[in-house]
C-alpha cells in the first residue's frame, strides 16, 4: 500500500492528465486510487478487530 503522500501526488498528476485530455489514463488512475483507499481502509478495520478481540479475551 502506498502512503497518503504518494496518493496525493498521484491525484495531482492524474488531474494534469485529465486537463490534457488523456481520459483513459485518468480513469485507470482513479480506479487505482480507489482500490488503494479501499485496501487501506480494510487493513485498518482488520487491525482494529484484531485488537478488539485481543482486548476482550484479556479482560475475562
Amino acid at each position: 500500500m502506498r502512503s497518503a503522500r504518494a496518493l496525493l501526488a498521484q491525484v495531482e498528476s492524474d488531474f494534469d492528465a485529465l486537463l490534457r485530455g488523456e481520459t483513459i489514463g485518468f480513469i485507470n488512475a482513479a480506479g487505482r486510487i480507489g482500490l488503494d483507499s479501499w485496501a487501506s481502509m480494510a487493513a485498518c478495520v482488520i487491525e482494529f478487530q484484531r485488537e478488539a478481540v485481543r482486548k476482550s479475551f484479556t479482560f475475562k
